[in-house]
């Protein structure tokens, strides 16, 4: 055998196979030696074959699994982690149940090293039988488990203690009392355990020193939980024996019934002394109910301070008076009186319910009264109210039904918004029919035409429709904004200019400006149609006054969130700097209900009115992201103010293509079987390719075009345009494009036509477009808009700003 080493020492002698066997064998103690790879069992000595009783050749034919009970944790996976622990954290130590050969199970002690013999790693095993001291140490615990089964059977606690006065036993009755584990008592003094107030440890320290001297002892002892609790009991001490030492043996006894009794007379003197005291404090210091109470006859004898504060009086002022001539308003006191008398009788309170009461001031306040009644033993039952004041939940009841009606008005507005912006959709695209077909019809008839005065009123009145539905358009917010920076107060003045004719010659008007430009971003045209409509109203509001006057004014202020909150617009904007439009008037003022309803659409206090003018200043202010402000009662005039968001410094772009005229409405009308004409093509005209579904509209320009020198296709769908304009489209000089289509969007049939000839330019045929539509505009390279309804000198100046060359009949 070469030479062994173990740990990391340095061999100083080379043994032989047949001196290390030598000296194996030679030990008193059974040596295993493993494998340190697979722990595989290699060796053993003379010892192990005796202490298990099988030949050398038989135990290194089993594994450490025969050798053991098998089970855990004596098994072979437990022997593995052993020596796993063995080479990590070095000699290791176990008790191990071992099988002789003849199957008699048998208590080992093994300890585990780890080391090398040729370079080869090895488990060292030593094993000595530990059977006679496992055999003893179960007998004394199995008398301690019988002596303390004893002690545990007793329902009184026990507590063993030396002269010193340390716990040297306890059972588990005491481990209850005490609140702590058994561990944690011995050593200790029951003295740590007591209540200080309660107990006279002096006399606990003689009771032990007298029980030591052969004299028991008797006393009271309260003890201390662990929890805080305290518990009395009654000790009896003796003198005894504790494994053969002189100890003092003290039971335990319950007397927790006894002082509950004792204790329960006394306090019975007391509570009966004190519980109207505490009762009438209670009462007194609850803040938000007001009791009172009374005798049968509403002799009124206790009032708390919420009483106080709930109907002006004092205590001092209520107190001997009659609580019904108090607070009970007339009406009712008849029937409070029979139902007062009735509840002294029967002893029983009538339900509780909501009350309109009387305070000192006159004033009413609404509580819920409860009644209680209480009867004692010789004695007139008492009678209670208790009132908790409802005007806070009377307030927040109005709130609630104030924003859902608020809520109501909004989901109407908007449904209304929405009829607006689609009947002013269809109405446009009908007036582009009737204005253009007007249009042509001047021009068949010619100057001299008998016909040409009624065409000419017949285009006024479309043009008066027109600026209807561009109202309507504006009320429900799908008109397309032209953002531009504007001086509010130069505009302000160039519009009151402009309605000079509108004003009467009684009525005073006077313009004021801050001293800071209020400047801000808007669309010109809706901050004219707020203008006109805030000064219109407040002339009609002044007419039947003497001295009518009206100022307008125009500032820069700073609002915050509390201010804003009060805006008649349900988005409230975030608070900064606005610019101030303000309109007072002198006139006759508003009532609340016409208040309520005067940004409604279609509601008008006007015999001739259409409604629109308000909800339009509704519509702009919302599109702008501003408020909303209305002061006004009858008699004492109405002041609007409409604040704007203010304008950053340096210059703003405007947020999409500015129109060559006003915008009217959104594109869209309904279907025709009227088959579009398409104007005959040629060579020297530029060729437009027209996608609109209205076919009264395609009829217009087809019938216009040849007229300005320009030639048509027509497309009623997306998908028809891009079929046309994809084999010839180099022909093409422009396309002219409504936005709202059936199937294929506009700006669908944009794309794939500008995917098909990047360089074409795109006028959209549309006096307004929807939000998104307008985002799109900017990212979208958009040659121009042609407004509808238009005229064919709006249509070829459109034409015309795009860079085509007409050539006109």
């Amino acid at each position: 055998m070469a030479t062994p080493t173990v740990g990391s020492a340095t061999p100083t002698r080379t043994f032989s196979a047949h001196d290390i066997r030598t000296i194996l064998d030679a030990m008193g103690e059974a040596i295993l030696v493993h494998d340190g790879v697979t722990g595989a069992l290699l060796d053993v000595n003379e010892a192990a074959c005796v202490l298990w009783g099988r030949s050398r050749e038989d135990i290194l034919s089993l594994d450490i699994a025969a050798l053991s009970c098998a089970e855990e944790p004596f098994s072979l996976a437990e022997a593995t982690r052993l020596f796993e622990r063995t080479r990590t954290e070095g000699t290791q130590t176990a008790s191990w149940l071992a099988r002789h050969r003849d199957g008699r199970q048998f208590w080992v002690e093994m300890r585990t090293s780890f080391g090398r013999i040729d370079g080869r790693e090895r488990f060292f095993a030593t094993v000595r039988d530990i059977s006679r001291r496992k055999s003893a140490e179960d007998q004394l615990r199995a008398s301690e488990n019988t002596f303390r089964g004893i002690l545990d059977s007793v329902h009184e606690e026990i507590c063993v203690q030396d002269e010193a006065g340390r716990l040297l036993e306890v059972n588990r009755a005491a481990e209850r009392l005490f609140g702590l584990p058994r561990e944690k008592l011995l050593g200790r003094s029951p003295a740590e355990f007591a209540a200080p107030d309660l107990n006279d440890f002096q006399r606990m320290h003689e009771a032990v020193r007298q029980t030591f001297a052969g004299h028991p002892q008797f006393f009271e002892f309260w003890c201390r939980h662990a929890d805080g609790q305290v518990f009395p009991r009654e000790v009896s001490v003796t003198p005894g024996l504790h494994l053969g030492r002189p100890a003092a043996i003290a039971v335990l006894r319950d007397i927790t019934e006894r002082k509950q009794i004792e204790a329960e007379r006394e306090r019975a003197a007391m509570v009966l002394r004190e519980s109207e005291e505490r009762f009438r404090l209670i009462l007194g210091r609850v803040p938000t109910v007001a009791v009172q109470g009374y005798t049968a006859d509403g002799t009124i004898r206790y009032w708390n301070e919420a009483s106080e504060r709930l109907y002006g009086y004092a205590a001092a002022e209520a107190l001997g008076r009659n609580l019904i001539e108090l607070i009970i308003p007339p009406p009712m006191r008849a029937e409070v009186r029979e139902v007062i008398r009735t509840m002294a009788e029967t002893g029983q309170a009538v339900p509780a319910g909501e009350l309109e009461l009387i305070r000192k001031d006159g004033s009413t306040v609404s509580v819920l009264s409860s009644h209680a009644v209480v009867r004692t033993a010789n004695s007139t039952p008492e009678l209670y109210c208790l009132d908790m004041d409802l005007t806070e939940r009377k307030r927040a009841e109005r709130e609630h039904l104030e924003l859902q009606q608020r809520v109501a008005r909004t989901d109407k507005l908007e449904s209304l918004a929405v009829l607006a912006g689609g009947v002013a959709h269809d109405f446009n695209n009908l007036l582009t029919a009737i204005l253009g077909n007007l249009d042509l019809a001047r021009l068949e008839l010619g100057p001299g035409g008998s016909a040409v005065a009624s065409i000419e009123s017949a285009q006024a009145a479309a043009r008066a429709a027109a600026e209807l539905a561009r109202q309507m358009l504006a009320f429900s917010g799908r008109s397309r904004m032209q953002l531009m920076r504007m001086d509010l107060a130069s505009f302000v003045r160039d519009q009151l200019a402009e309605m000079r004719a509108d004003v009467p010659p009684t009525v005073e008007v006077v313009v004021h400006s801050g001293d800071r430009p209020p400047v801000f971003l808007a669309d010109a045209d809706q901050i004219r149609q707020t203008v006109h409509n805030l000064v219109r109203n407040a002339i009609e509001a002044v007419q039947d006054v003497d001295q009518a006057r009206i100022e307008i004014s125009t500032s820069v202020l700073e609002y915050d969130a509390a201010m804003l909150e009060l805006s008649r617009v349900e988005r409230k904007p975030e608070p900064g700097w606005f610019v101030a439009l303000d309109v007072v008037d002198n006139g006759s003022g508003m009532a609340d209900e016409t208040q309520r309803r005067m940004f409604e659409p279609f509601f008008t206090t006007r015999f001739a009115g259409r409604g629109l003018g308000l909800a339009v200043v509704m519509g702009v202010v919302r599109a702008h992201h501003g408020a909303l402000f209305v002061r006004s009662r009858p008699g004492h005039g109405t002041s609007v103010r409409v604040l704007f968001p203010a304008a950053r410094s340096g210059p703003e772009p405007s947020a999409t293509p500015a129109p060559s005229s006003p915008s009217v409405a959104e594109e869209a009308a309904p279907s025709s079987s009227m088959p579009p004409t398409v104007t005959a093509p040629r060579s020297d005209r530029p060729l437009a390719l027209l996608i609109d579904d209205d076919p009264f509209v395609r009829l217009v320009f087809t019938r216009m075009a040849p007229l300005i020198g320009l030639d048509l296709v027509a497309a009623e769908t997306g998908e028809d345009a891009v079929r046309m304009f994809q084999p010839r489209a180099s022909d093409f000089s422009i396309v002219i494009l409504d936005l709202t289509l059936p199937g294929m969007s506009g700006w669908d049939c944009h794309d794939l036509l500008r995917a098909l000839r990047p360089d074409i330019p795109v006028i959209i045929a549309s006096g307004t477009a929807t939000d998104g539509s307008a985002r799109e505009f900017a990212g979208r390279k958009v040659a121009g808009v042609l407004p509808k309804p238009f005229t064919i000198e709006g249509l070829t100046q459109t034409l015309q700003a795009v860079g085509l060359r007409l050539r006109p009949r």
